[in-house]
């Protein structure tokens, strides 16, 4: 079913197009991922889709009723609202029927209505009526909901009373894409959703946004996202989109094989144009004129077949000014911490020359703190680093600023660096800062613009180590391959914070993972660090469940027969049911009782009467199941 129509849509600023003749359909279902270079206009895309921009010709087409939610960049929230009233009112309905269930226990209270038995008997039939829509409308689970969706990306429950003003630029954006979360609007409209998660927040949403009935249309440069998620991928390119089918990995594939299609059909026209031109120059004049005539109309009515226009590149070489010595660094016992937050303790591990270490785990864990520990920026609680001969150290920070906000990308490069004017301008150009665009002011950058200028810069200092916080952060796909290949080719030695699984796959030799106030050292890559926690999970698994059929094993021991174990939990069953019924007999009593509502206990009472009814259907199915398990042991073999 079409949710989303878009047709012929263009979109021009300052006369310049950036989006020509757009035609695309969002059906329910599709999870659609949207690529292409940064600055091609895929946000700009997203805007006009979502109703958030005007667009210069074409049409959008939305189907009646179609709810639409949209996550921004550099999302704007309510400053004063706290985390879990902005997420919690995504639940509108259920907020609304909530209220109305409190106003009415409230009512129960007020001495008109208890002294007044047939308005009194009104209220409670409305509260039994909006109890019943509360319930219907999985407001007692609402609150599970929320609390899911919070811890799962990566909101912990002492930050869920803080005010949103008080959070920073990631913790904003994970709120926004809570509460959108909740809402499931019809269409999802997601712009870079992945950027501040985690490992296991990305892994969080990557199984929710499967199991979203709606459609869904992301902006992501995670190739490992849009492999786990999209089943559709849209390619913007030259102002125009291209639609695949499948996920990542099959849009490469698919890609390749149109673009090589292309490139023989192209051949093959070229040589059926250059043979019909040297029939017309030959012919043209002679006895076969009027073939001639026929060819050239031919020729005139050739739509010319070109291949894409070939994109540039950064063009990246990581070079080291010398060769630092075979043992670059010794961690003995390093540990840190924070007041009430353990972070690590005694990590100890020897680094050699080439290696490739990615520091992973969930954020607020510590990989940013050690990485300052080993810069110098921060002392460890105990412990010693100590580093070998021959270092020079570059940093790169997902934080760092560019001094000098007001110089171009051309003066903030020449002011740390001795390069020439032209070899500046020629150096830029390998990082995709062409003619104008060097003169652009620092401060006016985007973020992939301005991690690229940072790249820059560092890579020009010749450092034998790297330390590296989220490098890919704001980069296109097209960058990071270029950075992975050039990390790859590094004769130094690396230290990477980095949430993006495909350049950790790519680059890393070694892991350090963060998780439970400690630090683990795994001397592989990535792929087998992840196969070893799989391991891991799978022999902790099957020792549990060989403690339960021990335990099982132990409890059919012939001190008490099965019956009679089955028989004396049904009893048990049927006095606990019995002692919850005549609560609940004397609740409804106390409930018809006026006066309970004006010493304000109304509320109490039928709340509680409301768990109790929950607990006892519960225990009545519990009770039906152990009936039945007993007449199978009493029934004749």
């Amino acid at each position: 079913m079409s949710l989303l129509t878009a047709q012929g849509l263009s979109k021009y600023y300052a006369g310049n197009p950036v989006l020509l003749d757009i035609n695309c359909v969002l059906g329910r279902g599709e999870r659609i991922g949207l690529i292409g270079r940064n600055g091609t206009g895929k946000t700009t895309l997203l805007r006009l889709l979502a109703h958030l921009e005007d667009f210069d010709a074409g049409k959008i087409i939305k189907a009646k009723g179609v709810r639409l939610g949209y996550l921004t960049q550099g999302v704007e929230l309510p400053e004063s609202d706290t985390v879990w009233h902005y997420a919690s009112s995504a639940l509108g309905k259920v907020m609304q029927v909530e209220a109305e269930l409190r106003q009415l226990q409230k009512a129960m209270g007020q001495p008109d209505v208890v002294g007044d038995p047939e308005l009194l008997e009104k209220v409670m039939t409305a509260y039994t009526r909006v109890s019943a829509e509360f319930e219907r409308l999985g407001g007692y689970d609402s609150e599970v909901q929320v609390r899911t969706t919070l811890t799962g990306l990566g909101l912990p429950e002492p930050v869920w009373l803080q005010t949103i003003a008080s959070l920073s630029g990631g913790q904003r954006t994970r709120v926004a894409l809570v509460r959108l979360l909740l809402e499931q609007p019809d269409i999802l409209f997601l712009d870079e959703p992945t950027n501040h998660l985690d490992v296991d927040a990305i892994a969080w949403l990557e199984a929710n946004l499967l199991e979203y009935s709606g459609a869904l249309l992301v902006v992501s440069h995670d190739r490992e996202f849009l492999d786990k998620v999209a089943n559709k991928i849209w390619e913007l390119r030259d102002h125009t989109l291209t639609t695949y089918n499948g996920n990542y990995s099959a849009y490469l594939l698919q890609k390749a094989e149109r673009e090589n299609r292309q490139e023989l059909l192209m051949r093959q026209q070229q040589r059926e144009r250059a043979q019909l031109e040297r029939l017309v120059a030959k012919f043209k004049a002679g006895t076969r004129a009027t073939a001639a005539r026929n060819w050239e109309k031919r020729l005139a009515r050739m739509e010319t077949i070109k291949l894409p226009r070939r994109q540039r590149v950064m063009r990246l070489s990581v070079q080291t000014k010398r060769r630092s010595g075979n043992d670059v660094l010794t961690l003995q016992d390093v540990s840190k911490s924070y007041p009430n937050k353990p972070l690590f303790s005694n990590f100890t591990a020897e680094v050699k020359l080439l290696e490739r270490i990615a520091l992973v785990g969930p954020n607020g864990s510590g990989k940013t703190t050690l990485l300052k520990i080993l810069l110098g920026e921060l002392a460890p609680d105990a412990g010693r680093v100590k580093w070998g001969a021959s270092i020079d150290l570059g940093y790169f920070s997902q934080d760092m600023q560019l001094p000098n906000g007001t110089d171009t990308v051309l003066e903030s490069l020449l002011r740390d660096s001795q390069l020439l004017l032209a070899e500046a301008r020629d150096y830029l150009a390998r990082f995709l800062f062409f003619g104008d665009a060097v003169f652009q002011p620092v401060h006016t950058l985007s973020g992939g613009e301005r991690n690229r200028l940072i790249l820059a810069k560092l890579l020009l200092t010749g450092a034998n180590v790297l330390v590296l916080d989220e490098p890919t952060n704001h980069l296109d796909i097209p960058a990071r391959e270029a950075l992975e290949q050039a990390l790859y080719d590094y004769l130094g030695t690396l230290f990477i914070v980095s949430h993006d699984r495909y350049f950790l796959r790519r680059v890393a030799t070694r892991v350090w993972h963060f998780t439970g106030g400690s630090i683990t050292d795994y001397p592989f890559g990535y792929d087998e660090w992840q196969a070893a926690l799989a391991q891991t999970a799978k022999t902790v698994a099957e020792t549990k469940a060989q403690a339960r059929k021990g335990s099982q094993a132990v409890k059919r021991q012939p001190s008490a027969s099965s019956r009679q174990q089955t028989a004396q939990a049904l009893e048990e069953l049927e006095l606990l049911i019995a002692e919850l019924e005549t609560e609940r007999t004397e609740l409804f009593e106390q409930m018809a009782d006026p006066e309970i509502y004006q010493k304000g206990g109304g509320e109490e009472l039928a709340l509680r009467c409301h768990v109790i009814e929950q607990r006892l259907e519960e225990l009545y199915i519990r009770w039906e199941e152990q009936a039945t398990a007993l007449a199978e042991l009493d029934a004749p073999k």
